[in-house]
Parts: structure tokens; sequence; C-alpha cells
């Protein structure tokens, strides 16, 4: 029996099955992004990030989850990896949003602020004083008349350069030229800045303002009191955000200022950043709509708690408390912890709840709705094998993508120990050369010598088998969520791959072998067909909420010929896995549909063709699946979609053996 398998090296890309990485993390929303920001910096100047300078919260602050709009200062969201899980017990990711309350710049209250910026020495580079010129012309474009702006430099001591000014009254014009004129020198000391910000925020300090200091430094100042400092001011009704410039920065130290000061950490990469940072994005960083949050999460069944990240937890026998200081407008905050499910009697029920305490921006106290979460407790073991819920799914990749980039950063800077190994050896046998000993020792040194460089070589070729893996996974989750929302890691990974491969000295056609390869050993999972599909099918009810309607299932489609009655026995299958409201299309009906927009059945899996389709039938959310074959196997993928927004809810996947029963229902 032979076939065709059409695109069979963009397949490839996909064919690295995703699971959630089931190592647990959390993260925040814009509190600090300036480790991934800077991150897609190094990685594309040649680099390989160093370990330390990954802080996993600030990759998955990154990505905004679309939680829903709160009634109130914040809302609160409770999902987990599946919500159909195995009465054996499983692990499972569940993932808590805080989404503060949206809104349009103008709605917020006067800004009195502070723009700090670091003339020291090492910020003579000339991107770094371009970049403190263009921030600054970008926030006097943003900020409004009633707001107040005043405009410090620190070196060896602080310049005053704009006076505590109401906006209205500020010649920008001058206040550019006179920051132009603005020489780097000297030592940084950003307490002396600190305090002369402090003094000039009080000419117009008011509480029911958003008083705030915003800091643009590389970060390599002596920094004396300035971490409490920041923490003092906080508690005063003053905030710091940070933001980092050039290759040369003090990661840590701006993160820590941010942290204490209830703010954001940024990093500017380039003029878009810029514009992000202090126009678009300028409110997320510093108006804060709620503060000293206080959380329990509770797990109503015998879990084990595997882990958890997020706010600073306290861990007890089945719950964790969590607080933290802020949340701000616009902002997004994410908590992920990790359980094992306990062997448990099947059926419905409340899995975990989420209880909410916080002070809102007039001092009064606010305790937030319990949120709940209901799992639905299945004897089919074969289901739950991959996560479908959009946001955990988003969520679940951006962690492995991040803690691969911190395997990575590991295993490439332990070498260093061996690279130090290796130039004392040569020191010393050039040393020894011309003594008694010289020969033998030079012997010694040779061998010794290969087998560092060897290991060297294993490990730079493992941090590429790394790369090329979570590149898999990027491929995979574009594809089942039809996104593009992971470029900038994806960016990453591409650099990776070229520096790497260069070490290695790889060729091209090597290098496309590997990313075959990366796919090879993948297994189906065992259970029979018709219970994959019927597991598959049950997750994306799941999804759709109890009792559904308005949803329509357009059933699977495939690219590659001679499949056509495989994909009749998975219609089939999964159609009576569906609750009866749901209505599959029938066949004159999406013959008639498809060709008012003038494409083929094939098209259906792309999300705005399957959005219009869906329209046309008049349906709110529309069910439609792909099947990819390989040479032994086949990828099954199914989406939910929103038909309003077109927006991929739910996506699932399974792998199915191809079996000598189905292999005759292929066509040759």
């Amino acid at each position: 029996m032979a076939f065709r398998i059409a695109h069979q090296r963009c397949l490839l890309l996909i064919l690295l099955l995703y699971s959630v990485p089931l190592i647990v993390l959390s993260a925040g929303g814009a509190q600090e992004s300036a480790s991934a920001d800077r991150g897609e910096y190094v990685a594309e100047s040649g680099q390989i990030i160093a370990p330390d300078e990954i802080h996993i919260h600030s990759y998955v602050s990154r990505i905004d989850f679309d939680y829903p709009d709160p009634t109130d200062s914040i809302g609160i969201t409770i999902q987990s990896s599946h919500q159909r899980v195995s009465t054996a017990g499983q692990e499972l990711l569940v993932q808590i949003g805080i989404q503060g309350k949206r809104g349009d710049f103008e709605s917020i209250p006067p800004i009195n602020i502070v723009f700090l910026f670091d003339a020291s020495g090492s910020m003579s580079a000339p991107d770094k004083m371009d970049y403190v010129r263009i921030s600054l012309d970008t926030l006097l474009e943003r900020l409004r008349p009633v707001d107040t702006l005043s405009v410090i430099a620190f070196s060896e001591t602080s310049l005053l350069v704009l006076p505590a000014t109401v906006m209205s009254y500020v010649d920008t014009e001058t206040l550019l030229e006179d920051v132009a004129a603005v020489l780097p020198m000297g030592r940084a000391d950003l307490e002396a800045g600190y305090r002369e910000a402090r003094s000039q925020i009080r000419q117009y300090f008011d509480p029911e303002a958003v008083n705030r200091i915003v800091i643009l430094s590389d970060g390599l100042v002596q920094p004396g009191e300035s971490i409490d400092l920041a923490s003092e001011y906080y508690e005063d009704g003053v905030g710091t955000t940070t933001v980092g410039v050039g290759s040369n920065f003090n990661l840590d130290l701006m993160v820590d200022l941010a942290k204490a000061g209830g703010g954001s950490s940024r990093f500017l990469t380039n003029q878009d950043k810029i514009h992000e940072v202090f126009f678009t994005d300028f409110d997320r960083a510093i108006y804060a709509v709620a503060y000293r949050l206080e959380m329990e999460l509770n797990f109503l069944e015998n879990v084990e708690i595997l882990g958890y990240w997020g706010y600073n937890g306290v861990e007890s026998v089945d719950s964790i408390t969590f607080s933290h200081p802020s949340v701000h407008f616009r902002d997004y905050e994410t908590i992920m912890v990790r359980v094992l499910t306990p062997d448990t009697r099947s059926g419905t029920r409340p899995f975990a709840t989420f209880k909410t305490r916080y002070i809102d921006r007039e001092g009064r106290t606010i305790v937030a709705p319990q949120k709940t979460l209901h799992l639905i407790f299945s004897d089919n073991v074969v289901q739950a094998l991959y996560p479908t819920d959009r946001r955990v799914l988003l969520g679940g990749t951006i962690l492995d993508i991040a803690l691969g980039l911190k395997d990575i950063g590991t295993l490439f800077y332990s070498m260093e120990t061996e690279q130090k190994r290796a130039a004392a050896l040569r020191t010393a046998d050039w040393l020894l050369r011309d003594t008694g000993t010289g020969e033998q020792f030079t012997a010694l040194v040779s061998r010794e010598t290969v087998e560092l460089t060897q290991s060297q070589q294993h490990k730079i070729r493992r941090c590429l088998d790394i790369t090329i893996a979570l590149k898999h996974v990027v491929e995979n989750v574009h594809l089942r969520l039809d996104t593009d929302i992971f470029e900038s890691e994806l960016n990453i990974l591409n650099a990776y791959t070229k520096t790497l491969s260069s070490r290695l000295r790889i060729s091209e056609s090597v290098l496309e072998a590997m990313n075959m390869d990366a796919g090879v050993g993948l297994t189906a999972k065992t259970g029979g067909f018709d219970l994959a599909i019927q597991a598959m099918a049950g997750e994306l009810v799941a999804a759709m909420g109890i009792a559904p309607h308005g949803v329509v299932f357009s059933g699977f489609t495939s690219r590659t010929e001679g499949f056509d009655r495989i994909i009749e026995r998975i219609d089939r299958v999964f159609a009576a896995s569906m609750p009866q409201t749901v209505v599959k299309i029938a066949a004159a009906d999406l013959s008639v549909a498809l060709s008012e927009y003038d494409v083929k059945e094939t098209d259906l899996f792309d999300t705005e063709i399957s959005r219009g389709i869906g329209e046309s039938l008049g349906a709110d959310l529309l069910v439609s699946g792909y099947l990819v074959p390989l040479s032994d196997s086949l990828i099954v993928f199914v989406r939910l979609i929103e038909v309003e927004t077109g927006t991929v809810l739910s996506a699932t996947q399974t792998v199915l053996n191809l079996t000598p029963e189905l292999l005759e229902l292929v066509d040759d």
C-alpha cells in the first residue's frame, strides 16, 4: 500500500506533540517583562541568555490571555488544563487569571510623574542616550495637559532638568533640547537622583493622583539605599517603574527596584518597544487599581500539590495562600499550580475554590466573589492526553519555552568550568614542555583536552536538540490555535539554532535532518480508535458548557488523498459523541456555504474561512477537525471556534496508530 503525504517537510514541524509542561510556574502581567524583552535582544546578538537572566514570570507576563472584563477593580478567572480528568488520578495544571479593570487612557486620574534618567559614563553608548531622548519625546506625547512632569538626570550628582511642572506649561521643545545637552559621565549615584525625584513629586503630590517615578537606566549604578527608598516611597503612595537599556544591563537590580516600588520593569529593544512602554501601555505600567491582594486557593479533593509559581505563596496540606502588592489598570496577572488528582469516583463536582480580598483606590476592603473550578471525573483513561483550553494551552506553552531556555542557558554556561580547565592544562603544558616530564605531560594534556572538547560539543548538541524541540512545540501550538503569539520566542529559538549550529559547524542538510528526527519516537496512545475520538469529543463538549446551543460540526478534512473512509469513520464517532443540540452540517448545506466563499472543504481548518462558514450557517460556535497522516500514524486535530470573533476557544489532538484495520480503509 502506498499513499502520498503532501507538504511533508511542513508537517514535520508539528510532529512533536504538545503536552503542558507539568513543571508549574506562574507569572504576573506587565509587572515585569524586562527579562523576556531583553532575552530576544540578547539572542539575536548571537549570545545564549544566561539562566539567571531568565525570569519565568517575565515570559508569562508577555502573553495576553484575554481574561474577561472585570465588573469591579479586578476580575478573577480559574481554569484547568483539562475539564475531564481520569478517576485513576493524573497531573493537572490549574491557571488563575487576575485582570485589572479596562478603560481608555483619559479615564485614569491625573498623573504626577518624575522621569529620572541615568546620565553616568556607562550611558555614553549612542543608543542608550538616544533611547532616553526618544522615550521622553514619546512620554510628552502621551501625557495630558492636567498631568505633572519632572525631569531629573543623575550621575555623580542629580541634575534637575525640569522642576515639577503642569504639562500645559511645559515647553516641550526646550525640554528636549536641555536633555539632549546632558553629557553622560562619571559614576551613577542612583540614591541621590531618587531622593531628588521624591522631592519633586511632593510638589504636586495628591493621594487621588497617579504618583510615579520612572527610572531609565542600564542598571550599572551605585544603588545605595535605593531599594529601601522604593519600598518606603511606595508605602507613602509613590510607585516606581524601571526601564532598562543597553546590552550591558543589570537586570536583577532594575527588577528588584520595580518590585519594591510596586511597579513594572521593562527593557527597550527598539523604537517600537519605546512606543509600547511610554505610549500604548503606559497606563498599565503606572496606574494601580487594587492593592494588598490576599488570595487563597483551596482544593476540595485530596490532591497532592506538586508546585506553584506567582506571587508570594504559603502552602498547606490542601491550600495555598498568596499575596501581591498591586494590580494595575488593564494589567493581568497569572498564577499556575500543578497538582496530582486522587484516585476517586466518577462524576461532575467542584474541585477547587479561589478567594480574593484587596484594597481599592478609595481605601475600601473588597471581598471578591468566590470562584469555583468544576471538573468531570471519568473512567475513560484515554482522555485528557493534551490540554484543550486556549488560555491554559498558551500558559503551558510559554512556561515550557521559558523553562527550556533556562535549561539551555544552564547547560551552555556549565561549559565555563571545562573551558577554564582546558586553558589551565594548556598553560601547564607550555610551562613543562622543556622539562624532563614535558613529553609525558603533553600526552596527558592531549587526552584530557580531547575529552573536554567532546564534553563541550555534547553539551552544545544537547542545547541545539532542546532548541529544535521547543521550535516544534511552538509550531504545533501555532497550528492548533491558528496564532503567531509566540513569534518573539520563535525569534529567540531561530537565533539559538543559528548560533549553536555554527558552534558545531553543522551543515544545512544535517540541521534539516535533526529537525525531522525531532518527530521520531512519538507513539500513538493506546485505548482504541473509537475511545480516542470519543475522548477528544468529550473535552470539547466540556469546553462548550452545559446544554450548548448554536453549535455546528463541519466534520474532519485532510489535504492528503486516500483517507476519505477514515475521515468518515472519525466523523461518525465524533458526531455520535456530541450532544444532540450540536448540529452536524449536512453535505448539501456545507457545499452551498463553501461555494459562497469559493473555497474547498479542505480549507475549513483555516480559522477565518471556518468563521465565515459558521456565520453563513447562523452558528455561534463551530467545531472543525483536520487529519494529518504520517508514515505509520495519524495526527487528529479538532478546534472549537467562536464564530463572532474567530477565536479558537479550545483545541485538542490525538495520535492514532495506522493499524491493519485502518490501513484497509486507506485508498491507494
